[in-house]
This record gives C-alpha cells, structure tokens and sequence, in this order.
C-alpha cells in the first residue's frame, strides 16, 4: 500500500486539503470502514486517530469516479435495450392489429 510512504494528516483535513470541503466525520469513517462504490479510503491508525493521506484521498475520488461511471454506463445500456425492447413489443402488437 502506497500510504505507508505518505504523510498522514487527519481524515477531515486531509479532504479539506483536496476538496476545500470537510465531510462529516460520520461519512469519512463510513468510507474508511465500509467503503463507497465498492471504494474504501486508505487509512492508518495513530494512536487513537484514523489517518489518511492527500493523496489517499485523491486516489479513493479517482477509484469512486470510475465506479460510478461504469455504473452509469451499465443502467444507462440497460435501459437503452429495455426501451428497444418495449418499442419492439409495441411495433409487433400494432402490425398484430392490422396497423
């Protein structure tokens, strides 16, 4: 793991360093402990304190990025073939009906 060579800073600063925003500390241990998009943030234990890196960060934004666009991409194929589908559906039934 990278964050072994990297300085490890607060979790709330570390994304206040790379976002110019601090989540709540609720949802930084949930990234860290559970994940996010199949993400988990990259953290050491200090003491009594879970750390992280700048870059870290960076990296868990990068790896949520992709996740969410291969999921995106996935439903939004999904419902380009469920919308052919139901056209095709419809085209059968109205030459059914004569029309």
């Amino acid at each position: 793991m990278e964050i072994e060579k990297e300085e490890l800073l607060p979790m709330a600063k570390a994304f206040q360093a790379v976002t110019g925003y601090r989540p709540h500390s609720g949802t930084l241990a949930r990234w860290a402990i559970i994940g996010s998009k199949t993400v988990k943030l990259e953290t050491r234990w200090v003491g009594s304190r879970r750390m992280t890196s700048v870059e870290a960060v960076r990296r868990f934004q990068e790896a949520r990025n992709v996740a969410a666009g291969n999921a995106k991409s996935e439903s939004r194929a999904e419902s380009r073939n469920s919308s052919k589908r139901r056209a095709d559906r419809a085209a059968q039934e109205l030459r059914r009906q004569g029309m």
